[in-house]
C-alpha cells in the first residue's frame, strides 16, 4: 500500500547529509530498524523508489530519516537536497513488511528442512 508524505523540514548535518522529517499518515506504523521506499512525486521521479531506514521512534507524530546525497549520481538521493518543505513523497513501508514476512517465513521453513534432514 502507497502513502503520501509531505516533507515537513530539511536539517542539513554535513555537506552531505541531511536529517529528512516528514508528515506521517494516520495509522502509520513500522519497527525500529524498518527501511522503507520512497519516491518523489515529481515527474520522471514516482517510478525510481529507493530505500531509506527510519531514524524517528515509532511512537513519534513524524517519520524522519538521515540520507547522505551523492550528488554524482543520477538518483533520488541527488533530488533531495533540491526539495523544499511542502514537496510529496510515496512510501511503500507496509509492502515492504509483509515481503519481509514472506522472506522470513520462508527462510526459517527452509532452515527448518535442513536441520531435519541433518538430524536424521
Amino acid at each position: 500500500m502507497a502513502y503520501k508524505v509531505e516533507l515537513l523540514e530539511t536539517v542539513p548535518l554535513t555537506p552531505d547529509t541531511a536529517h529528512y522529517v516528514f508528515s506521517k499518515p494516520h495509522g502509520y506504523r513500522f519497527k525500529p530498524g524498518q527501511a522503507t521506499n520512497l519516491s518523489i512525486d515529481q515527474d520522471g521521479w514516482r517510478d525510481e523508489e529507493r530505500p531509506f531506514t527510519f531514524t524517528s521512534d515509532p511512537e513519534a507524530p513524524v517519520l524522519s530519516f538521515v540520507i547522505k546525497s551523492y550528488p554524482d549520481h543520477d538518483g533520488v538521493t541527488k533530488e533531495l537536497p533540491d526539495l523544499t518543505p511542502g514537496d510529496v513523497y510515496f512510501g511503500r513501508g507496509q509492502t515492504i513488511l509483509k515481503q519481509r514476512e514472506r522472506i522470513k517465513r520462508k527462510t526459517i521453513e527452509t532452515r527448518r528442512l535442513l536441520h531435519r534432514k541433518s538430524a536424521a
